[in-house]
């Protein structure tokens, strides 16, 4: 009897554990608000195994669609509800029916209908063939909004056009931190962010985009740390106060890249040899993405750091930054600036390591040495 109750404790705390995995993101969020009811949605995810659980509330008489990836029916994905159960369909050009997926990407969904309204739950993974792609989101939270939008029809099956139709913005609360993978991991970037000194400190270039600047003077290592939006691409650059033949880099849902700006108003080239060392962090908070780069003082086509945090010949960095109007860098920017930045950091000149005054020690010594024995 006490083994079974044991097991059936266990049970009970694994099955809680399987339900209480998903993270809410988005929570009861209307669509549309005609009807009765009208559509509501919410998200959660499952960081760990990078599933997405949607649920979805409707009206308990008529069919009911909700859709991802743009504000209407058209080139984008999403599930219709009837009375033949849930389908995941892909919504081609505008006032066409939305044709459903070859492969399906649900793994599981529940329909649970009563006289007031239908609540179906559909579970699947962040990404899949021909299905939208929640990773941006609640993965690397590269974007944080979701372009939404829903419609109700007039018959229990999908036979019918919808009767009404509503769009929104839907805003993740859910926030991404990259992690090492292992504790030793961890212990070393922990031990290298120590040997950075701070030489600028969260300098504003321009509104949105800062940037702070440390030095590891014994390795000639600089860390470069740019805060940006979360959800459009952000440039950094040196060397310069607008973006021509000069430096830095571009930060977008494609990761870091390092680029050397051209004549003004040409798009940067990446460089040929990065000087990046190792893969940069990058941190999501509300709505800012924290990068952070390590490299050399100094490398082949990029900026040179060494004379003003090796030598401390100049003490100031011409710096520019931008921000675009979209999560990858494939659109102009729509803001620009920048500003001089000045170093706190001093240069200490080395001291004499003793070699010349031993030198001169023996030779005195070898001087007098020869004076005396002359003399005898």
């Amino acid at each position: 009897m006490n083994a079974c109750i044991v097991l059936c404790l266990a049970l009970t705390a694994f099955l809680a554990n399987a339900v209480a995995q998903y993270e809410t993101c988005v929570a009861d969020t209307a669509i549309v608000t005609g009807g009765t009811p009208g559509v509501t949605v919410s998200i959660g995810r499952d960081e760990a195994n990078e599933m997405v659980q949607i649920t979805l509330v409707g009206p308990p008489d008529v069919w009911f669609g909700q859709a991802f990836d743009g504000l209407g029916m058209a080139n984008n994905y999403g599930f219709i509800i009837s009375d033949s159960g849930v389908s995941e369909r892909r919504f081609a050009s505008g006032y066409e029916a939305p044709t459903e997926l070859a492969t399906t990407s649900i793994v599981s969904s529940s329909i649970d209908a009563t006289n007031d309204s239908t609540t179906v739950v559909i579970e699947r993974p962040y990404s899949a063939t021909d299905a939208f792609d929640f990773t941006p989101i609640f993965g690397t939270c590269a974007e944080s909004t979701i372009e939404a939008i829903a419609s109700i029809g007039q018959s229990p099956g999908f036979t019918s056009e919808h009767v009404s139709v509503g769009f929104g913005t839907l805003t993740s609360t859910c926030a991404c931190t990259m992690f090492s993978t292992t504790e030793e991991d961890a212990t070393t970037t922990e031990e290298a962010a120590t040997t950075y000194e701070t030489c600028v400190s969260d300098a504003e270039i321009v509104t949105g985009v800062s940037v702070s600047i440390g030095r590891d003077e014994e390795n000639e290592m600089v860390q470069i740390t740019l805060v940006g939006p979360s959800d459009t691409w952000f440039a950094g650059g040196f060397d310069g106060l607008v973006m021509a033949n000069n430096y830095g880099f571009i930060i977008s849902d494609s990761a870091v890249s390092e680029r050397r700006f051209a004549a003004e108003y040409t798009p940067p080239t990446e460089l040929a040899t990065t000087s990046i060392v190792g893969t940069p962090e990058t941190s999501i908070v509300g709505g800012d993405r924290t990068v952070v780069i390590e490299r050399p003082y100094s490398a082949t086509d990029a900026f040179d750091f060494a004379p003003i945090l090796g030598t401390c010949e100049e003490s100031t960095i011409e710096a520019i930054a931008a921000i675009g109007d979209s999560a990858s860098f494939t659109t102009a920017h729509v803001v620009k600036g920048g500003e001089t930045l000045t170093s706190t950091c001093t240069c200490t000149e080395p001291e004499d390591s003793g070699d010349n005054a031993a030198f001169v020690c023996v030779y005195v010594a070898a001087l007098i040495s020869m004076v005396f024995g002359l003399q005898m």
